[in-house]
């Protein structure tokens, strides 16, 4: 069964290609009906459908028989072991949750990999599952080649440690350190419950902030009196707080430690902290996958934990980066279940920053009332009415401009019509009823009265006649003399050129 794991398989020099092929496919699993070439086979897929949980379930047994006292085995170590064959065809611990989780075309046990037998010795497959997606080549007396990026690779992942408090050399918060948070309004019982410590450094002392998961110790992350931040080496990345969140439905993300904690005095326990921090823009990249998402490996660290909650409030800073942290986890948490905080108005100098500013300066009851009316995250094409509350109120006092529409400059129209700013007007009759006459004496009277600008598209009218009969409602003059304007005077050359300036500011023509 977990031959399936081993990618390469030794063949004997001696065997012809096709059989060499032949020997490679079965082992991977793939057993055809005919080997002929110029064939094409549909078969059950072996391949893996989940590579992060399959890892997992070998790193489950791995660790459950004791292998090492001192290191707990990570998935990206134990993926290089997989990878490599560590684990043989007669290994049984594995083989049952292994063959649970093969592609076999899914339920409906469909035939989804097609095996394509190119010439004597080459053989070309690819499974059409979209959960699945496996595809490589092979050949008698070459390498597997493979869709799967970590197939050839052998990982050099360092195990990740089991770190005690011990062993850090933590202890207990001296007088000083525990001044520093009372003046950060955190009280020495949040403190206590949160299990925070400190630890010389040098000649320094710096506060520990332990991430527990069930209790245990998994990683610790250090502060200095000058904000500067590391934690240790080769410790798994999870929230801060985790085990404050399980079975919540409703969730809290902030950016730093102390915000958690923050949260914890104005009431609210449901609150994590992200581990490393906020980027300093959004990408502009596709989301990366599972495994290839580094930056962001808390999230599926703890995934079992989020999948619960029905909403997740991301109260990260409200700055730049702390903007960006937020689209960065609304994008892999799902924005349909998230929502944002609006932090006050800090006076004339913008807002306050973070939850512990708030907390600070306002007090845990305000901090409250703004996760209280955290609102639904932006869903492009989705708004609210309060998105418009100031186009609203400009409607209500007549403060945009026009808001009742602008006279026709026919009174007797008024009644019935008057143009408004962003609405369609269609002029419809009968063929040479005076409609483009009518729009075009109706453009000269906006022109004057508000001063608008028009662009003008006329299929009917060659550019000069169309010129003349803007100008001729413009200067209310005929255009030329006694033949065309009857008794009327025609329009002097002073009169024009003045009417031509005015052509040339208001309308365009397409």
């Amino acid at each position: 069964m977990a031959s399936l794991l081993l990618l390469t398989t030794a063949v004997s020099p001696d065997q012809n290609p096709k059989e060499a092929m032949k020997q490679r496919l079965v082992d991977m699993g793939i057993l055809s009906h005919s080997w002929e070439p110029g064939q094409y086979d549909h078969l059950l897929c072996p391949m893996f459908l989940q590579f992060e949980h399959t890892v997992g379930l070998m790193l489950d047994k791995l660790n459950s028989f004791g292998r090492d006292s001192q290191y707990s085995y990570s998935r990206e170590f134990l993926g290089g072991l997989v990878f490599e064959g560590a684990y043989s065809q007669n290994d049984s611990r594995v083989s049952e949750e292994v063959s649970a989780i093969q592609c076999k075309g899914g339920d409906n046990e469909e035939k989804s990999l097609s095996l394509f037998i190119a010439k004597e010795g080459l053989a070309v497959y690819n499974c059409f599952r979209a959960k699945c997606g496996w595809k490589g080549s092979t050949q008698g007396f070459a390498d597997v080649k493979s869709s799967y990026k970590r197939m050839n690779q052998i990982t050099q992942a360092k195990p990740q440690r089991i770190i005690t408090v011990q062993e850090l050399g933590l202890q207990p918060l001296c007088n000083e350190v525990l001044a520093y948070f009372a003046e950060r309004m955190i009280s020495e019982e949040t403190l206590r419950r949160n299990a925070v410590m400190q630890r010389t450094y040098g000649d320094q002392i710096v506060i520990a902030f332990p991430y527990r998961r069930n209790g245990g110790l998994v990683s610790c992350k250090y502060r200095d009196i000058n904000k500067k931040f590391w934690q240790e080496n080769d410790t798994e990345k999870i929230f801060y707080g985790l085990d404050d969140i399980e079975g919540a439905s409703d969730i809290i993300i902030v950016e730093g430690e102390i915000d958690k904690l923050s949260m914890e005095e104005a009431g609210f326990r449901n609150c994590v902290s992200v581990p490393d921090g906020a980027p300093p823009s959004v990408s502009t990249k596709d989301l990366p996958s599972q495994i290839e998402d580094k930056k962001y490996r808390y999230l599926w660290n703890c995934k079992a934990y989020l999948e619960k909650a029905s909403r997740i409030i991301l109260a990260t800073d409200g700055d730049p980066p702390g903007q960006a942290l937020a689209e960065e986890l609304a994008r892999r948490l799902g924005r349909e279940r998230c929502w944002r905080v609006r932090w006050p108005e800090k006076g004339e100098t913008g807002r306050f920053k973070d939850a512990n500013e708030v907390l600070m300066y306002l007090g845990p009851r305000e901090l409250r009332q703004v996760i209280e009316n955290a609102e639904l995250y932006p869903i492009q094409g989705l708004f609210n009415f309060s998105d418009y509350s100031s186009e609203i109120d400009g409607y209500y006092y007549q403060t945009l401009g026009y808001e009742l529409g602008v006279s026709t400059g026919w009174k007797n129209l008024d009644e019935f019509y008057n143009v408004v700013p962003g609405e369609l007007t269609i002029v419809t009759g009968v063929p040479n009823s005076g409609k483009s006459e009518w729009i075009d004496a109706l453009c000269c009277n906006l022109s004057e009265s508000v001063g608008w600008k028009f662009a003008l598209c006329s299929m009917e009218n060659k550019v000069r006649e169309h010129a003349r009969k803007l100008l001729e409602k413009h200067v209310k003059k005929p255009f030329f003399g006694e033949r065309y304007g009857k008794s009327a005077d025609r329009m002097s050359v002073e009169e024009f050129e003045h009417a031509k300036r005015w052509l040339w500011d208001t309308f365009c023509i397409i």
